[in-house]
């Protein structure tokens, strides 16, 4: 463990042991460290991420090596720093185990866990009927077109959400609520796979299913979770991840959000519901507002320059510039995919040019947003996986969302 982000994250040792050492005795308390690199759109750490941990903490006491069910209630927002996950073993039968999980941080709970362990596979129990094995499927995996022949929201979209440098989502075109204009279907089908390129396990869909954004935003609003239940239905294989998220039913302040994932063969790996309370969106302007040192709010003058790795569209497999390296795939024009000859960062990575747009040569814009950069802006290079999309940019009040004051 310790060499990808999630694996790191997620590390627990018996409190009171030196951090990844299980060499002296313990009753059922883990230390574990949130971190901040998996924060949710409202700037808490994510509940999927505390659900992990709480997995990992009670895998390591169970007869069986399979998580096959957790559920979780969010008893108050994560917030980043030393945790400590109290476990118990609520019932050990022939085929299946049960525990109890409760983390907590500064001495409040959480999240308070359930979950049941068994052994995943064609021989596991319950495989077989009468006439040999059982299988029925009504579903299907969601039609997309190949991962690189999509386009990804850039990670600065997401605000303070920093598990989106941490998971990569792409989808047939970007959401409507990312363009500013809400489709009012709160719904959406997209591939996902960590960023770093570790492929995904039982033990990592418990945050991956709560990874991605509200799909209530393409209602004009947010939420944040107060319980979520992840069924584990096979053992993922390697490669990006199809996922369909939906929520059917808003009202009386909630909703509910059925997610799906299916691996690279074709699998159903996962099943999620989650309900969740409905939030106003933040002021997304009042927010670059503060963070450009208007502390009262006056939008109208805010500026904000973004960091290189805010908005960018990783790409490890395929989608390539003709130097070989990585290529951008697109920022919402019907062509989306294109790209501009000659425009290059420092890095010599391909920068997206969308000249209908406007944008004169060496710099680009997003439509909608208008963060441009010209291509040799001062820290515009980013040597890393990530392409520097729009390195440096500038938010403008008027083409943000039009709410322009922090919500009461």
């Amino acid at each position: 463990m310790g060499e990808y982000a999630f694996d790191a994250d997620t590390s627990v040792s018996p409190a009171g042991a030196p951090p990844g050492s299980f060499a002296e005795p313990f009753a059922g308390s883990f230390a574990a460290e949130l971190t901040g690199r998996w924060d949710g759109t409202n700037g808490a750490v994510n509940g999927g991420y505390m659900l992990a941990i709480c997995l990992r903490a009670l895998g390591s006491r169970m007869p069986y090596p399979d998580p096959i069910v957790i559920s979780g209630f969010f008893l108050r927002p994560g917030t980043p720093g030393p945790a400590v996950v109290r476990t118990s073993v609520t019932r050990s039968g022939r085929t299946t185990a049960f525990g109890e999980a409760v983390l907590t941080r500064d001495g409040k709970d959480v999240v308070r866990a359930s979950a049941a362990f068994a052994t995943l596979g064609p021989d596991g129990p319950g495989s077989f009927g009468p006439d040999g094995p059982v299988s029925f499927a009504e579903g299907a995996p969601p039609s997309l077109p190949a991962p690189w022949e999509c386009v990804g929201v850039p990670v600065g979209a997401f605000g303070p959400a920093t598990i989106a440098e941490r998971v990569e989502f792409r989808s047939a075109s970007l959401p409507g609520w990312f363009l500013g204009s809400p489709t009012g279907r709160p719904a959406s089908e997209f591939w996902m796979r960590f960023a770093d390129g570790r492929d995904a396990d039982l033990y990592s869909l418990p945050l991956l299913v709560d990874s991605t954004a509200p799909s209530v935003l393409e209602l004009g609003v947010t939420s944040t979770t107060v319980q979520l239940t992840v069924h584990l239905r096979a053992h993922p294989a390697p490669g990006w991840l199809a996922c369909r998220a939906a929520a059917r039913f808003v009202s009386g302040g909630y909703h509910e959000e059925d997610f799906e994932v299916w691996d690279s063969s074709g699998t159903l790996v996962a099943q999620s519901r989650q309900l969740a309370m409905i939030l106003p969106l933040p002021s997304l302007a009042f927010r670059v507002a503060r963070e450009a040192g208007h502390r009262d709010g006056d939008v109208e003058r805010a500026r904000i320059d973004l960091q290189p790795e805010a908005l960018a569209v990783p790409d490890h497999a395929a989608g390539r510039s003709r130097d070989g390296r990585t290529a951008v795939t697109g920022v919402g024009q019907p062509d989306s995919g294109q790209i501009a000859d000659g425009v290059r960062n420092r890095d010599r990575h391909v920068t997206h040019d969308d000249a209908r747009a406007g944008a004169p040569a060496g710099r680009a814009e997003l439509r909608g947003y208008c963060r441009q950069v010209p291509a040799d802006a001062p820290g515009a290079a980013r040597p890393a996986q990530h392409v520097p999309l729009l390195v440096r940019g500038r938010f403008h009040a008027g083409n943000l969302p039009s709410q322009a004051r922090e919500p009461t």
